[in-house]
């Protein structure tokens, strides 16, 4: 069994390979499985500890099952359909498991250099990055993505955008009995059979209103964003290792539910 992870940052485990969040965390019990990092002392960021401690691989290790993290910064939504799209026509009855993205994330061909890059940010912040690489450019490239944002982005548009690459893909997974799962961390005004759940007693189907919904939830206390269990020292709203561990005890048990384990 092979489960294909696709989305942005919040799948590939992004703040947790900040030095920062790392010195706050060597400490604990579950911070030790990786073992001594002296990475830092050349370099702010360690890719490797993000890696093993993102859900996808949390999940690799407790199904000892093989993975594919296709997951990256700055990803939107078009780039996370057409890379699940890809590997749907090689599919091996494996299982996908899609993120999407925010909604005013773009995908862009550059003629210039004669690739497709992922535009991330808002007004005067945006970031490229060529295709499937953390490879950043900035000039023209970034400047027609603000004056999009500013001028022709339309939220509903892209919402709807969504709606119907969830309603296309659910209806291909049906068809070709290819196990297709959802997690969306905006709101999506669309939810089937198909999406993870992450509490059962609210609506909680898009990962960030559970992950930031209260400190307390239902007396349990939350710690799942880095913000939360950095006790705000770190103001980042990515998964923590906590958050991580929460998302992939959901997809596991849903797994097991559909009797896929």
């Amino acid at each position: 069994m092979k489960i294909h992870f696709y989305g942005c940052s919040y799948s590939d485990g992004g703040g947790m390979d900040l030095k920062k969040y790392h010195d706050l965390v060597k400490h604990e019990e579950w911070a030790q499985e990786f073992g001594e990092i002296t990475y830092y002392e050349s370099h702010p960021y360690n890719y490797e500890f993000k890696d093993f401690f993102r859900f996808s691989d949390i999940i690799k290790r407790k199904l000892n099952c093989e993975i594919e993290n296709k997951a990256c910064t700055g990803n939107n939504n078009q780039n996370i359909f057409d890379t699940l799209m890809d590997e749907l026509e090689n599919d091996n009855n494996d299982i996908h498991i899609v993120q999407w993205s925010h909604f005013h994330r773009n995908k862009l061909w550059y003629e210039p250099t004669k690739k497709f890059y992922r535009l991330s940010g808002f007004e005067k912040n945006a970031i490229g990055f060529e295709e499937d690489t953390d490879i950043g450019l900035e000039g023209d490239l970034t400047d027609f993505h603000n004056q999009w944002i500013k001028n022709h982005f339309n939220q509903d548009y892209e919402v709807k955008k969504v709606v119907n690459f969830t309603k296309l893909l659910s209806s291909y997974s049906d068809n070709k009995n290819i196990p297709i799962y959802f997690i969306t961390w905006d709101e999506l005004p669309y939810i089937n059979d198909k999406f993870i759940r992450f509490h059962e007693k609210k609506e909680l189907n898009w990962m960030q209103q559970y992950s930031n919904h209260e400190f307390k939830l239902y007396g349990e206390e939350k710690k799942y964003t880095i913000k939360w269990s950095t006790n705000n020292i770190i103001d980042d709203n990515h998964l923590s290792y906590e958050g991580n561990l929460m998302v992939a005890n959901k997809i596991i048990n849903r797994l097991k539910k559909d009797e896929l384990l």
